[in-house]
């Protein structure tokens, strides 16, 4: 990426920036005039390769929220988010973000613009959690404008989101899992075993449903926590691993689960043999 500076007239500069070449092999350039003394020039010819350099517009000033967004998703989240998060980011940009002020310039939106928006949010029958989702997903888009240097501060930063009462969370009672277990037992229902291994680990349902046998260690009476199964509306069923450290991790099994867990590999390998090559079970411990 190359530029140059000539003197157009007394305290009068062009800056020219080569922006390489077309798909035809044009040479494109672009030409800017700065009045004042050639360092005003020079910091500006400076802040053009910079800003280039980080694949921004030469024009970032001139940049909207909806190319912002966009530019971000790509070149920020899709790298290093999880699927299933991307396309959560995404959702919200789209549907709470562009579609209400994708159209404004990204320097110039204020503190009361976006306490306008999340107002708007709440009347359209958005939630207050929803609210503070949407609201931290348009910062970390604003604060990653602010690294990139495209903005000075991060409008959203002020703004306080709605503050929610935290329902308590009331678990089933031990004879309500015992009893959904037992019906499930005598109508023969396919995922009992499933249920019963969340009912004695506390394993979650994706944990569950990404269990392979390789990481079910019947000797040690141990499972390993290692990926868990989610849907993406993208790409469909996916494994991924576990979204913290601490949420990959070994777990106890104590001697009933352990016998459940040997019936149900007898019947599956039952069910293998029976099917021949048309039963692929990738390992899963619970494939259907």
């Amino acid at each position: 990426m190359k530029g140059s500076i000539r003197r157009r007239g007394k305290e009068s500069w062009e800056i020219n920036i080569d922006l390489g070449r077309d798909a035809t092999g044009k040479r494109l350039r672009k030409f800017v005039n700065v009045k004042g003394k050639k360092s005003v020039a020079e910091k500006k010819l400076r802040a053009f390769l910079t800003t280039m350099d980080q694949g921004l517009p030469v024009q970032s000033n001139r940049l909207t929220i909806s190319e912002w967004t966009e530019m971000w998703l790509r070149d920020h989240i899709e790298p290093a988010k999880r699927q299933t998060t991307t396309e959560r980011y995404r959702n919200i940009v789209k549907k709470h973000i562009v579609r209400y002020i994708g159209h404004m310039t990204l320097q110039k939106i204020t503190p009361s613009d976006i306490k306008t928006l999340e107002s708007e949010w709440l009347s359209q029958g958005m939630s207050k959690q929803g609210v503070i989702y949407s609201h931290r997903v348009l910062s970390a888009c604003l604060k990653y404008g602010v690294r990139m240097e495209v903005i000075f501060r991060n409008p959203a930063e002020v703004i306080e989101p709605p503050k929610i009462e935290r329902k308590e969370i009331t678990p089933p009672s031990p004879s309500t899992v015992k009893g959904i277990l037992e019906k499930s037992k005598i109508l023969k229902e396919p995922l009992f075993p499933a249920l019963w291994l969340i009912a004695y680990t506390g394993m979650r349902r994706g944990e569950s449903l990404g269990l392979e046998w390789k990481n079910v260690d019947f000797l040690g009476q141990k499972i390993s926590i290692v990926q868990s199964l989610v849907r993406s509306s993208e790409k469909g069923l996916l494994l991924q691993p576990p979204k913290t450290r601490s949420s990959r991790r070994v777990i106890d099994i104590d001697n009933e689960t352990l016998e459940m867990l040997n019936r149900h590999r007898i019947s599956q390998t039952e069910s293998k043999f029976m099917l021949g090559q048309t039963y692929n079970d990738k390992d899963l411990v619970f494939p259907n």
